[in-house]
């Protein structure tokens, strides 16, 4: 994700250990890490690991582990990636917990999770099979199960329980592929895909914006 990513370019040059906390089976923040940054990889799966690991460079490690109870002791991490795993979590609350434990005073935690208010996240919460199908059906890869949704106020206080602050921001993604997978496969776009870009003009218009689908917040823990 690149709003992601250029944000943690910016913040790597104050930390000296990185945690990528559901790193899944790549190793896209972790590719180009300065000398002085050692990266962690952390994921429940095995094989993602096991994949990463033979993609990693020499300053990463990768292991075996839950967000929901991290194998490590406070204040570890100067900086942590989170993108895209909340909501596949069992319990959220708790793995924000454990986040907030491991992060150093001063730290950041780059965090980037989808918007239960957004009609097409609060369509896939309540019928996952839809979901499900259109997956399937345009070959947009493997199904996770979305276990909870926070909203822009629920994300924002839950961080706050334990003295984060929080900048948040919103922002919209096509809910099937990208605009120029459907021109280089010469392939005209499903009526839904006019429908998402309508959507996405009207919330940007700043009353509407907290209807958006995906939240990156900026997370920092007072020195």
């Amino acid at each position: 994700m690149g709003m992601l990513r250029a944000h943690m370019e910016k913040y790597l040059k104050n930390s000296n250990v990185v945690l990528d906390a559901g790193c899944g089976p790549k190793t896209r923040y972790f590719s180009d890490l300065p000398q002085n940054v050692y990266g962690i990889g952390l994921d429940i799966n095995r094989e993602n690991v096991e994949k990463a690991k033979k993609a990693g460079t020499g300053n990463t490690s990768w292991l075996v582990g839950s967000l929901q109870n991290f194998p490590f002791t406070e204040e570890v991490f100067d900086l942590i990636v989170c993108s895209d795993v909340l909501e596949h979590v069992k319990e959220p609350h708790k793995a924000i917990k454990e986040l907030a434990m491991v992060l150093r005073k001063g730290g950041t935690l780059l965090i980037t999770t989808t918007n239960v208010l957004n009609p097409e996240m609060f369509i896939d919460t309540r019928f996952p099979k839809i979901s499900s199908m259109i997956i399937k059906r345009f070959g947009l890869g493997q199904f996770f199960e979305r276990t909870y949704r926070f909203n822009p106020w629920t994300l924002t206080n839950e961080f706050g329980k334990y003295g984060l602050m929080v900048n948040l921001h919103m922002f919209g993604d096509p809910p099937i592929g990208e605009p120029w997978l459907f021109h280089f496969l010469g392939l005209k776009p499903p009526k839904i895909y006019y429908v998402w870009i309508v959507f996405d003009k009207l919330t940007n218009v700043k009353i509407f914006e907290k209807f958006k689908e995906t939240m990156f917040a900026i997370v920092k823990k007072p020195s």
